[in-house]
Parts: C-alpha cells; structure tokens; sequence
C-alpha cells in the first residue's frame, strides 16, 4: 500500500482481475479505514451521525501518523494494527460484494458493456459460431405454429439459437449487479439493465470473448486427436457442447483384438433381425453409420448413410433410428424433400445454422444433389442461406447425414 509513486503489485492485480472473464475482483490493504466495531467504540454509547463522523475522523487522523513513520505494505502489517483481524476481513469482503458490480453513468459505454460481457461469459452458456452469438436450447414444437424447416426436430432435441436482445437484457440482469447514482439518496441504488447494452453488445462481431462452439454431442465421443471427451459442458480444446448424464466410460490405452471384437458383438446386437440384401456389407454400412453418428464432430468429412427397400416398412427409418437412439437418445431429425432442389438448400441450411448433428432426409423420391449438399459431404465448413437474409455464413458442416427411400 505504502508506495510514493509507482505501484506494481497493485497495478499486476488490477491487470489479473481484468484479464478474468467475470466473478473476479481485486483490493489492496487501506491502513486508513477503522472497523466498524473500531469507530463504535471510539464514538462512545448510543451514538448520532455526527459523533460517528468524529469518531471516524479521529481514528483517521491517527492512523495517518503511524502509516507514515512505519510505512506499512501488505495485509500481513494490517493485522497487526488495533482492530487489524476485523479491518481485514471487511476490506476483502467489501471487495467480495463489488463482484459483479456494474454502475450505469455517462461516458462509460465501452467499459460497461466489457464488464456486463465478463460476467455473463463468467456464468457460461453464451458461445458464439459463424459471427453470430448462439445458446443451446431444447427444441419444442408448438401446436398449430406455421410450417418451418425446424419443425422435423424431436421435442427436446439440443440446437443452438442466436441471442436476441430482450433474452440478453434479462442476462445482463441476472448476471450483474447494476446499480446507478442517486443524486436524492446520495448514494447508489439498483436499476435494470438499459437494452442499449445489449443491442451493443450483440452488434460487436469479431471483438466477443464468448468461447467458440463447433457442435452439440450428446454421448461421448472422441476429440479429433483421438483422446476421449467424457465430461459435460463446454470443452475448450474442441469446441463441443457435450450434454450427457449417462454413467461415466473409459477407454483402454491399448485394447486388444479380443475386446475389440467383444465390443463388435454388442455393436451388433441391434441389427440382428435386419434381412439386408447383402448381409456382409449391409452389417458393415449400418456399423459405420452408427460410428459414424458418435465420432462425427472429430472427423473431417463423412459420407452420407442411404437406405432404401422395395417396399414401405422394411425398416429403413428403423436403421437410422438405432444410430441416432445411440448417439442422442432420441429419433433423428427428419427433413423431407422441397419442391426443388433450392428448396432443399435453404430446410438443409436451416438445419445446419441450429448445429443439430444429424439428420434424417427422409422418403426420398427424386435424386438428392445440390451445391450445399456436396459441400457437407466433402468440406470442413460450407455456407447455407439464411432464411429471409442475403448473408451466407460459413458453418462448420460435421454432422451425420442419412438418407431414406423406396
């Protein structure tokens, strides 16, 4: 504390808790600021305002003398000042209470929105993909909504929504405590977040600090150097959104050919009472697809899965549904064909821009092709249409695509 010009220590605290991302603060000793309990006994019985104040004033002017004929430095020479254990504990927790403190004036914009910015990405949930800022949501399906793209999405499935401005108004709110100068009061008081902040915030592409998303997997799967993403949330070193509470697995650093064929038999197990027309092959594709659907977000490209039979209930849907009950826990998103192939791009592309990872282009009955189609199959990233806009952003494309047919 006691520093005649330059203080680094304070200056490398103030630059640490800055550089956090939210529910952080920082303080240094004040020699200068009696305990409570110091400036009651010092103000005597039943005090006023106005005895507080001297008793306040008094310690002060004390204190002043022997903080500069000792020159104290840290908190270790502030315990060992009269009421030292008290006055250390209310300076760390009057910093403890200014976490999260966000006080609205004139002039602060770039430094309010930072602030409101750190807490929210300090409480998580808010990602950002393809320029855009983006949450996972549960989808639901609501009665008697208009057709849309999304509507082939089971209740409950993971997608990812961009962030409108009242959701992060109410964010800002919850996340913050914003307080503003009362000129009545003489003092600060709450208030709610002005909307201004957030439609700011949303409007900065390319200066967020949200962590980036490049999928949702739900069951765990393998990162693309091939180590095990096993824990639930965000994972920093491959970008997924994991949602599993399953019980934990583990994999062995070297399985044996044994296990590894035990592991096929239990793989197997579900298309036992398939007839395929080639029982070889058609085994080996429904295998790769149900891999596939687990590992896709690790792999660069995969092929599109299709099925077909001559006939209506051979278990074509049933095929994809295995796959997708292994890697979501639910039925796959079911897409069907538009009256054109623009039409396929633009249910493709919506499906796309909510991050789902698979899907389902179901009875198909003209050939399936298209630009955007062929750049999921064989590219890292492609750029879909967005519905009622000209901007096309680039998406990471590593989903599971399936398809179905007579």
């Amino acid at each position: 504390a006691h520093k005649s010009e330059s203080n680094p220590g304070r200056d490398a605290a103030r630059r640490a808790a800055r550089a956090v991302n939210g529910g952080v603060n920082w303080c240094v000793p004040d020699f200068l600021i009696p305990s409570a309990g110091e400036i009651e006994e010092e103000a005597g019985d039943n005090p006023g305002k106005a005895q507080l104040k001297a008793a306040m004033s008094a310690l002060r002017q004390r204190d002043t003398q022997r903080y500069h004929a000792e020159k104290p430095t840290d908190f270790n020479d502030l315990t060992k000042w009269s009421g030292g254990a008290a006055r250390l504990q209310q300076q760390i927790s009057a910093a403890l209470d200014a976490i999260g403190l966000i006080e609205v004036k004139q002039g602060d914009i770039p430094k309010i929105v930072r602030q409101a910015e750190a807490e929210v990405l300090f409480h998580g949930g808010v990602y950002q993909r393809s320029g855009e800022l983006v949450r996972v949501v549960r989808h639901d399906v609501v009665e008697g909504k208009k057709p849309s793209p999304l509507n082939g999405l089971p209740p409950g499935a993971l997608r990812l929504t961009p962030l409108t401005t009242p959701w992060l108004t109410e964010q800002f709110a919850k996340t913050g405590n914003w307080q503003r100068w009362s000129v009545k009061d003489q003092k600060l008081k709450p208030t709610d977040p002005p909307e201004q902040f957030a439609k700011i915030y949303l409007s900065k592409s390319g200066e967020w600090r949200a962590p980036v998303v490049t999928g949702i997997v739900e069951c765990p799967t393998l990162r693309a150097d091939g180590s095990l993403l096993n824990k639930p949330g965000y994972d920093p070193e491959s970008g997924l959104y994991l949602d599993y509470s399953g019980d934990p697995i583990s994999v062995p650093d070297a399985p044996t050919r044994e296990q590894a064929l035990e592991a096929l038999l239990i793989l197997k197990e579900p298309y036992s009472e398939f007839t395929f027309a080639d029982p070889d092959v058609g085994i080996s594709i429904a295998l790769a697809s149900s891999l596939t659907a687990v590992s896709r977000r690790s792999l660069r490209t995969a092929p599109m899965f299709a099925v077909d039979a001559p006939v209506m209930g051979a278990g074509k849907g049933l095929i994809v549904k295995i796959a997708s009950l292994i890697a979501t826990g639910r039925s796959a998103p079911i897409l069907s064909q538009g009256q054109d192939e623009a039409e396929d791009q633009k249910r493709l592309g919506a499906m796309l821009l909510a991050g789902v990872p698979l899907m389902n282009l179901d009875n198909v009955e003209r050939p399936i092709g298209g630009d955007l189609l062929c750049s999921m199959l064989t590219e890292r990233e492609c750029s879909p249409r967005i519905l009622g806009k000209s901007e096309s952003p680039s998406v990471p494309c590593n989903l599971t695509l399936f398809a179905t047919g007579n």
